[in-house]
């Protein structure tokens, strides 16, 4: 990044289309006069790490005419030729003017191009799961309906955890195992949708705490995944993990790990 001013700012991108509430304006204009589409976009920006973004540019899809439409307020084209030239050099490689020749190049889709913009360190902040907003965690609600267990889903990956835990065990002398469920499931927020089964947030919390997990993964396990892999290699090892499938000996580290980990 060129310009030493934002050099602590992180590169994001946001897929309209796949956002909880782009599908919520969606279903609300299926049933409305207005049959225009929302247009089809992705949104880029610097977010700084104090809170707030700067030189926001969205770019539109026009597959009718196979243009993808380039938009950003005046205040931010400094910000995008000075410190995001990569944007500017990846709209001249998908966009070559070849039309004296007769052909024409198709656009790229948005997953395509989405993946563009991860190979030069952009980071995916699609908020596809919509906010639980109901103040709860697993454990709450666990101690709240007095159930044994729950089998949650994480609807981002479409993933499954099953949660078994006995709520009265943690005022006793609690394994290493049961300190370690209840630690986890302390952080992570719930909703419930049937008697046997909940919508976690496991993606969220995950990514909330990728740095802490990253550095476990590499100090233990000696590798470490990137993007939406990782995310998935935690759901699928918190699963086998609440399901006793670690050594005994091992649930005691697992248990610390758990304490570091933040809410959403």
């Amino acid at each position: 990044m060129s310009n030493p001013k934002y050099k602590n700012y992180k590169k994001v991108f946001i897929i309209q289309q796949e956002t909880w509430y782009y599908k919520t304006c969606e279903s609300l204009l299926a049933g409305s006069e207005n049959k225009e589409p929302i247009p089809l976009s992705i949104k880029v920006r610097l977010d700084s790490p104090e809170g707030g973004c700067v030189g926001e540019v969205t770019f539109i899809w026009d597959f009718a005419f196979n243009t993808i439409e380039v938009k950003a307020c005046h205040d931010s084209w400094h910000i995008i030729l000075g410190s995001l030239p990569d944007l500017v050099n990846i709209m001249q490689d998908i966009m070559p003017d070849d039309s004296w020749k007769g052909e024409e190049k198709r656009i790229p889709s948005i997953k395509e191009f989405a993946s563009m913009l991860k190979s030069m360190g952009y980071e995916d902040l699609t908020e596809r799961m919509a906010p639980l907003d109901t103040g709860k965690t697993i454990y709450d609600i666990l101690l709240e309906t007095g159930s044994s267990g729950y089998d949650t889903w994480d609807t981002e990956f479409d993933a499954g955890v099953t949660v078994s835990c006995d709520t009265s065990l943690y005022v006793k002398e609690s394994d290493a195992y049961e300190k370690f469920v209840v630690e986890l499931i302390q952080k992570i927020p719930a909703r419930q949708t049937s008697e046997i089964n909940l919508v976690a947030e496991w993606s969220k919390v995950i990514r909330k705490n990728a740095l802490v997990l990253k550095n476990f993964m590499e100090l233990f396990w000696g590798c470490t995944y990137t993007d939406d892999d990782f995310v998935l290699a935690w759901i699928k090892e918190f699963q086998l993990l609440l399901s006793g499938h670690a050594p005994e000996s091992m649930y005691g580290m697992f248990y610390e790990l758990a304490k570091q980990l933040n809410k959403v």
